[in-house]
């Protein structure tokens, strides 16, 4: 490898996050409530084989959401990564200040040409 290489590996942060297996009583009252609400859900609906279908459903809908907390997750960071991210944040919030503008303008305008200033002059 190259010195470039090992510098650049040595500065990358990796690491591994699993709630699950870091707060264990959570997972048993999660899981306790997903079972619950699938149960619940598959007794709302009238038709045995649609409730066991809805009940599942529901299930597998709250774990994927949860999927965070049920599956480990890895991350890695680098200097460029920040980097990249904040740049990418400052540009989304300098948009959104340009089309804020935009939008002002259009309203100032769209007001200002409906009303007309002599009704408004007689009006005070």
């Amino acid at each position: 490898m190259t010195d470039e290489a090992t510098r650049h590996q040595a500065e990358t942060l990796e690491w591994t996050a699993h709630p699950l297996r870091e707060q264990p009583v959570r997972a048993v009252i999660a899981s306790v409530v997903i079972l619950a609400c699938g149960w619940m859900v598959s007794l709302a609906v009238p038709n045995v084989l649609g409730g066991v279908l809805a009940g599942g459903g529901a299930m597998l809908f709250l774990f994927f959401m949860l999927n965070r907390f049920y599956l480990p997750s890895r991350y890695q960071m680098d200097a460029n990564g920040i980097g990249a991210g904040v740049e990418q944040f400052e540009k989304v919030f300098e948009d959104m200040d340009v089309k804020t503008a935009e939008m002002d303008a259009a309203m100032e305008n769209m007001y200002g040409a409906s009303i007309d200033s002599g009704q408004v002059d007689n009006l005070l």
